[in-house]
């Protein structure tokens, strides 16, 4: 589902609720809203199978011609962790909370990032921020990107996750600091 608040270039694609695209399928150029929607679904569809590189070129050729398509930011993040590259990973999990502020995954990708970096208060804040747009949006775009979890089991992550990030923060603190 696309919502077009004006113009035709304020479309905003929608993540794909099924994937139900096909690998393989002939290029299309994204030129209108139904054309982004079908071509995220076959990047979606991609990620799935593993072949990030088109996954990743796809989603590009969205955010091409919709760059403020919140679902598209948060899947090309998904690609670039996946890809090893956390830097840009966490470059475009900011940009989808730059476009959407309560799209969930987004701050949760964020905590997990600065988690596996021993980033524990960054993570922390993150996990806050999940907590938080958690409670003021329970049915977002960002929900299309669950598989399989339910709002609740992110809920019981994001408490469990922000517990373990306080900990470790206080014990970094705590830790004698070596000379180097």
């Amino acid at each position: 589902m696309l919502v077009a608040p004006g113009r035709p270039t304020d479309f905003v694609v929608r993540a794909p609720s099924s994937r139900a695209a096909v690998p393989g399928q002939p290029a299309m150029r994204v030129r209108e809203p139904e054309d982004a929607n079908a071509r995220l679904a076959a990047a979606f569809a991609h990620a799935d199978l593993g072949d990030l590189e088109t996954a990743a070129r796809e989603t590009a050729e969205v955010l091409a011609a919709h760059p403020l398509s919140a679902p598209a930011r948060y899947l090309l993040g998904v690609i670039r962790r996946e890809q090893g590259a956390t830097s840009a990973a966490a470059s475009e999990f900011r940009r989808t909370l730059y476009i959407d502020r309560d799209f969930v995954l987004a701050h949760f990708a964020l905590a997990g990032l600065h988690r596996q970096a021993g980033e524990y208060a960054a993570a922390a804040r993150e996990y806050e921020d999940t907590l938080r747009a958690l409670s003021r949006d329970t049915g977002g775009d960002w929900t299309d990107f669950l598989g399989g979890f339910t709002p609740e089991l992110l809920v019981q992550s994001a408490e469990r996750g922000l517990e373990e990030c306080r900990s470790a923060a206080v014990a970094a603190k705590g830790a004698p600091r070596t000379r180097r």
